[in-house]
Parts: C-alpha cells; structure tokens; sequence
C-alpha cells in the first residue's frame, strides 16, 4: 500500500510503501504521475511475494 504519496519536485515523487507486518519504507521516485506509482507498487508486490527483502526493493 502506498501512503502519503506527494510530489518533492519537478522530477519526481515520494511516498511510503507499507507491506505486510506493517513493516514501512520511504521511497523516492525518480518519475511523475500516481500512474508510476501503481507500476512501482505492482512491482514491489510481486518482490516482496518472492521472498526480496523490503530494503532491497
């Protein structure tokens, strides 16, 4: 899950991705558009259901 999804600039986005056991990670996204950030956070689900740790993702 994404929260507090923001934009920080004209190159990109931040937003804190949740996963399971509510482990938390601030991401920053080098892209614009909440559209990328569904892409990223399709992405980070099928690594995280591979076993990636969250920090590696």
């Amino acid at each position: 899950m994404a929260r507090n999804v923001r934009m920080v600039s004209d190159k990109g986005m931040r937003f804190s991705l949740e996963v399971q056991n509510d482990k938390r990670r601030e991401i920053y996204f080098p892209l614009l558009g909440r559209h990328n950030i569904y892409n990223a956070l399709a992405a980070s689900a099928v690594a995280f259901a591979l076993g990636i740790e969250l920090d590696l993702i």
